[in-house]
């Protein structure tokens, strides 16, 4: 690789972040080329199969980048497998429950309505919850970067329900936890009401059995990302709930050899997680929401790696293999032999800076040794070489 084409590479993250980027970007999209080719994602995909190939029930992963949307995509092992019926290899457009890659989803559905309504990211959000809803001690100052980030000083267990999520904003929150940033998907799941509300829906609808708000919000929230975040971007039959006839599944690995897991109808727990997709529509909506204006305005996308609105910034030192990702995770067992679910699932979106976007899935435990972001970064520097 030549000193020119490396520099570029280095230089795109700080170039998004200020924004210079869209002002280079002629300078810059020819010498991208040359590294982002077709031979080039073929060369990344061997490497990345080479590590995914047999430390997993199945595979599936599609890479994504470059001028005149170049992809690649791979598969392997099994989709379905005996116990179960119908048992089949894995393909690129099985489709699986991307458990907490979900989030970036609903972030970029947030950031779309914020910037069609003209509300700023740091204002609060109490007033777009539902109004039978009570407000707890220093709810009202939570905002909606709060809320992307972790940083709403939320701390609620338990499944997301319409009814847990309402007694989590009735317990309050203790400001000073704030500072510190914890995982939650708490902190998604409520932008499945903040989403309707921040759209339209009325502060206080129709005379409504509140046992039926679940519901109807809930389709709301999935309406409005199919149609403004899917739709625009030709991906269709998207939905919150596993495909009708043998859907794929996840599994234990390597064993014991028994039925495997959909984790069923998400509908009404969506929004920090429960979207059924491919990895080629996983790649398809990543590359779109950073390198097209279809989802987003490019300046918005840019902010949200950024700011970390939605994609994670990867703890590492290289810069070459500096991403930005969501992953999501449900377990298994654990290591003493606890089963938490039927199977296991891991999956990945990642965006590099040279622009090569992959979407991985897997329908089991991976490993043992390296995880599957480990796995994609260490693929992309070998490729670099």
């Amino acid at each position: 690789m030549t000193k020119t084409i490396l520099a570029t590479l280095l230089l795109l993250p700080l170039l998004a972040a200020t924004g210079a980027y869209s002002q280079t970007r002629a300078g810059t999209e020819n010498q991208l080329q040359r590294v982002v080719t077709q031979q080039f994602l073929a060369s990344f995909a061997d490497r990345l199969e080479a590590r995914l190939k047999n430390r997993s029930v199945g595979y599936s992963f599609t890479v994504a980048g470059g001028s005149g949307n170049l992809m690649v995509s791979r598969a392997g092992g099994d989709a379905r497998r005996a116990p179960d019926t119908s048992a089949r290899k894995m393909s690129v457009d099985d489709k699986f429950n991307v458990a907490s890659v979900s989030k970036t989803v609903t972030a970029a559905a947030v950031m779309r309505l914020l910037t069609e309504k003209g509300v700023n990211v740091d204002q609060p959000v109490h007033k777009y919850l539902p109004s039978s809803w009570t407000l707890g001690p220093n709810f009202d100052t939570v905002t909606f970067r709060e809320l992307l980030t972790h940083r709403a000083g939320i701390r609620c267990d338990g499944e997301v329900t319409y009814d847990n999520l309402k007694a989590c904003v009735a317990a309050g929150i203790n400001p000073r936890t704030k500072s510190q940033q914890l995982y939650n998907n708490s902190n998604y799941a409520l932008f499945r009401f903040i989403i309707p509300r921040l759209n339209g829906y009325p502060i206080t609808p129709i005379k409504i059995d509140e046992s039926k708000l679940s519901a109807i919000y809930a389709k709301l929230y999935a309406d409005y990302v199919k149609q403004n975040v899917f739709a625009p971007i030709g991906l269709n039959g998207i939905d919150l709930k596993p495909v009708l006839t043998n859907p794929g599944l996840a599994y234990q690995y390597p064993s014991p050899a028994q039925a495997g897991d959909s984790f069923g109808d998400m509908t009404e727990t969506s929004a920090s997680r429960g979207w059924n997709m491919s990895s080629k529509q996983l790649a398809m909506f990543l590359h779109n929401l950073l390198y097209t204006e279809k989802i987003l305005p490019r300046a918005v996308s840019q902010r949200m790696k950024k700011e970390q609105l939605g994609l994670w910034k990867a703890d590492v030192t290289d810069p070459a293999v500096l991403d930005y990702e969501h992953g999501g995770y449900y377990p298994g067992k654990d290591k003493q032999g606890n089963v938490f679910n039927k199977g296991e699932m891991n999956t990945l979106i990642a965006n590099f800076p040279n622009g090569v976007n992959v979407a991985i899935i897997v329908n089991s435990q991976f490993g043992p040794g390296m995880s599957i972001a480990d796995a994609a970064r260490a693929a992309m520097k070998e490729t670099l070489k």
